[in-house]
């Protein structure tokens, strides 16, 4: 079973109380199942581990309630949690300069989920591409990525450019910004 570090779980909650409200937190760990809803809640230490799945159902309960229609709101998730850990986290060290944040993805990656491998393809000065390969999380996680290394690097442009559910053998990224 594959198991997400505290800190991505505590970013997407501050999210949802800091973008939503405590009340609307309050009301996703409600519909959770038990289990889940325990994994998910404040007590959680960034660097403790939780299963994938926790993640994944109190993203999609929070954009079942309150988010329905709104087709970028995983990314936004995601680039919330990003920029919280570009400046908050134990890896503001290694997120402080752009190109150091890029050579050390495969790292932040394997720190965050530890399903899957992600493999540079092309790194440049104003970009970079890369593949999550063995990746299998759901198409909410996909958009969520997208939206955590966006705002990890501050890029000025995030595109998801192939998906492994829509039968590509991979989910590939690239992140564009002024050089």
């Amino acid at each position: 079973m594959a198991t997400v570090r505290g800190s991505a779980v505590l970013d997407t909650i501050a999210f949802v109380r800091d973008t939503l409200g405590i009340r609307e937190h309050r009301m996703i760990l409600g519909l959770l199942p038990r289990a889940c809803a325990a994994g998910v809640d404040l007590t959680l230490s960034e660097g403790q581990r939780r299963p994938l799945e926790y993640l994944v159902a109190y993203m999609e309960q929070a954009k079942a309630l309150f988010a329905k229609g709104d087709v970028d709101f995983f990314r936004r998730m995601g680039r919330y949690a990003g920029a919280r850990n570009r400046h908050d986290s134990n890896f503001k060290f290694i997120l402080g300069a752009r190109e150091t944040a890029v050579r050390m993805l495969k790292v932040l990656w394997s720190a965050r989920l530890d399903e899957g491998t992600l493999e540079v393809v092309t790194s440049t000065p104003g970009g970079v591409t890369f593949r999550l390969v063995g990746f299998h999380g759901s198409p909410s996680l996909c958009q969520w990525n997208l939206g955590v290394v966006e705002g990890e690097l501050e890029a000025t442009s995030a595109r998801h450019t192939a998906c492994v559910f829509q039968g590509d053998p991979y989910c590939e990224y690239t992140m564009s910004w002024e050089a």
